[in-house]
């Protein structure tokens, strides 16, 4: 069974390694995950608590497992106000070891948001969601060569710090002079 292997995993790494190796940190955490997939809420919380606690003890209690034990606390977490202290601390952590602008980062914003909402403070979620939102935008386009379809055969192309639009035809009509020409069969994607 998936939990008897996940704890014969973490026993064994913690035999092999030591205590407070890394490779146990992350097996503690995937066993912890598995209790709380197999339904075992309390024995996970029980085991996100003791890792932060080890970790802590260690000096490691703003380190990137800290972070992840406290954001996966929060899927065994029943209480609002509890989600949301985990969140923000895992959020804190991010944004030091990780700095504002990283995936996790954003990701833990957007999970923060909708605790906020959950518990009826919409301006502040939409603060947060928003904030989360321009970090996904900046990250998704920051110094990589991409490709948007946007209709047809246009595109947006991002390449080597250029930005070039093909075939732009986002008109009623494809010639320069309208009416003349074909006209489209679907509304243009974008509006020019």
């Amino acid at each position: 069974d998936a939990l008897a292997a996940a704890e014969r995993a973490f026993n064994t790494a913690r035999s092999l390694l030591g205590r407070h190796h890394p490779l146990v940190d992350f097996v503690g955490l995937l066993a912890a995950n598995e209790l709380l997939r197999q339904g075992n809420r309390d024995e996970a919380v029980h085991m996100y608590r003791d890792a932060l606690a080890d970790l802590r003890a260690r000096g490691l209690e703003n380190s990137y497992f800290a972070c992840l034990n406290h954001e996966h606390w929060v899927h065994a977490s029943l209480d609002h106000d509890e989600t949301e202290q985990h969140l923000r601390r895992a959020l804190a952590i991010y944004e030091d070891v990780l700095g504002h602008r990283a995936w996790r980062t954003a990701w833990c914003q957007a999970h923060l948001a909708l605790t906020i909402h959950a518990q009826g403070r919409s301006d502040e979620a939409h603060e947060i969601l928003d904030d989360a939102r321009q970090t996904f935008l900046q990250i998704r386009n920051e110094g990589r060569d991409t490709v948007t379809w946007i209709g047809h055969m246009t595109a947006l192309l991002r390449l080597d710090g250029r930005t070039v639009l093909t075939d732009p035809f986002l008109s009623d009509y494809a010639t320069p002079l309208p009416p003349f020409g074909p006209r489209r069969y679907v509304p243009p994607a974008l509006t020019a």
